[in-house]
C-alpha cells in the first residue's frame, strides 16, 4: 500500500516527517533538496572555504557550511594569503626570499637548518652562508606574505612563477569527501 503524502515509498527515511540531510534527496517531501531546503539539518553539512586565488586552498576565516561547495569555495583551508595562488600550504617554500610560501609561519623549509633566517643552525652567532645572506644581527627580519598584503615589497618573487598552475587548481581539494557527495547526488548508495 502506498501513502499519498510520502514522496518516496521505496525509502523508509523519506517522508513528510523525515529529516532533510545532505544526500541529494528530498527527505522531508517539501519539494526542496539539501542546500535549498530551509529545514536542512546543519549537522550534515560540510565546511567550505572561500578560495579567491583559486589555488585549491581557502581562507580559514572565510567559510560557509553547506552540502555542496558554494561557487569559489573548496574543502581545504590553510591559505595564509588568499590573494596569491603561489602561497598555500602545498607550495614549496623558497628559503630566504622573505615570503612564507607554504603557510607554516616561517620563511624556509620546515625540516630544520637555520629556519631561513640566514643565521647558523648551531647557535654560534655567525652567518652560516645559508639562505638569505643576512647576519643574525640584521635589524630587518624577512617579510611574510601578510606583509605583502599590507603593501610591503617582497624580494625574489620571480622564482614563484616556476610553480605550475596546473598543480594549484581545484583538483587538490575535496578528495574522498567530494567523491562521496558526487555519489550521493547521483543516487548511488
Amino acid at each position: 500500500m502506498t501513502d499519498a503524502t510520502d514522496c518516496d515509498d521505496l525509502r523508509a527515511a523519506v517522508s513528510p516527517a523525515g529529516r532533510e540531510v545532505c544526500d541529494g534527496h528530498d527527505n522531508d517531501c517539501d519539494g526542496d533538496v539539501d542546500d535549498d531546503d530551509s529545514s536542512l539539518d546543519a549537522s550534515t553539512t560540510s565546511t567550505w572555504y572561500d578560495d579567491d586565488d583559486m589555488d585549491g586552498f581557502g581562507d580559514p576565516v572565510d567559510d560557509a557550511d553547506a552540502c555542496l561547495p558554494p561557487p569559489g569555495h573548496v574543502g581545504a583551508a590553510g591559505d595564509c594569503d588568499d590573494t596569491r595562488a603561489e602561497v598555500n600550504p602545498a607550495a614549496q617554500d623558497v628559503a630566504g626570499d622573505g615570503v612564507d610560501q607554504d603557510c607554516d609561519g616561517a620563511d624556509g623549509p620546515a625540516d630544520g637548518g637555520d629556519g631561513g633566517d640566514g643565521g647558523p643552525a648551531d647557535g654560534s652567532g655567525e652567518d652560516d652562508g645559508g639562505d638569505t645572506g643576512m647576519h643574525d644581527g640584521d635589524p630587518s627580519p624577512p617579510k611574510t606574505a601578510c606583509d605583502a598584503a599590507a603593501g610591503a615589497s617582497l624580494p625574489g618573487l620571480g622564482i614563484l612563477a616556476l610553480i605550475p598552475a596546473a598543480l594549484r587548481r581545484r583538483g587538490w581539494a575535496g578528495g574522498a569527501a567530494s567523491e562521496a557527495r558526487s555519489d550521493a547526488q547521483s543516487g548511488a548508495t
